[in-house]
């Protein structure tokens, strides 16, 4: 049978790791965890869970830690989470099907964002389950992506029934405009060197929340 290995990067996240870990209990069967640098009880509750735990020196490259956790996967199948992430209950069934499973598939998942400060949800289908190999690496340095390499790989790609609730949106507007301001700068890099639809897309959502909305309404049209 098929093994599944919960992949994740973490700093700093005793707030939210418990539940997301909790979330994926008796369904992965391996959880690896590449720390950068935290400096709370993250690291304990990764224990807890019997985590194996890796450190990696932050570069500004989201693709750079995620790629050094797959690197330390073992499972026949990768699911990768943030930390501000849970998995329902529900898309338990769906994972122990996979596990009878080890072709060359990449499966799109249904990833919720819930923000109470805008009175809605936000849902998107993400690539976030996908069979492992040694081939297969994350590209770009913030709103990292998987897909591209998974395409030049020759995968299949599925839809499937797994949902995963994002919480990290889940705050304040200050809050909102402090992680925007913290992306801006990787993803202006990102798309200064492919001009991609993808990080003009991103950029405008970002410039959106930081209520530039001139330069929003630019790069929305670009997308």
């Amino acid at each position: 049978m098929a093994s599944i290995t919960l992949s994740m990067i973490v700093k700093n996240e005793e707030k939210h790791l418990r539940e997301c870990l909790e979330s994926c209990k008796g369904i992965v069967d391996e959880i690896i965890i590449v720390d950068t640098g935290s400096t709370d009880r993250t690291l304990f509750i990764a224990e807890e869970y019997g985590a194996k735990i890796f450190h990696f020196e932050w570069v500004n490259d989201f693709s750079a830690a995620r790629n050094y956790a797959l690197q330390n996967s073992t499972g026949d199948w990768i699911l990768y989470l943030d930390a501000d992430e849970r998995l329902t209950k529900e898309s338990h069934f769906f994972l122990k099907k996979i596990k009878n499973n080890t072709a060359k598939i990449g499966y799109y998942c249904i990833v919720k964002s819930l923000d109470s400060e805008e009175g809605r949800d936000n849902s998107m289908s993400y690539v976030r389950l996908f069979a492992n190999s040694r081939n297969i690496y994350f590209t770009g340095s913030v709103h990292e992506q998987i897909l591209p390499s998974l395409t030049n790989e020759g995968y299949t790609l599925k839809d499937s029934n797994v949902v995963i609730e994002h919480i990290g949106y889940n705050i304040d507007n200050e809050k909102k405009k402090e992680k925007a301001v913290r992306n801006i700068k990787l993803l202006t890099t990102e798309y200064q060197k492919a001009k991609s639809t993808y990080y003009a897309f991103q950029l405008a959502l970002t410039y959106e929340v930081m209520e530039n909305y001139d330069e929003a309404k630019n790069y929305f049209l670009i997308s």
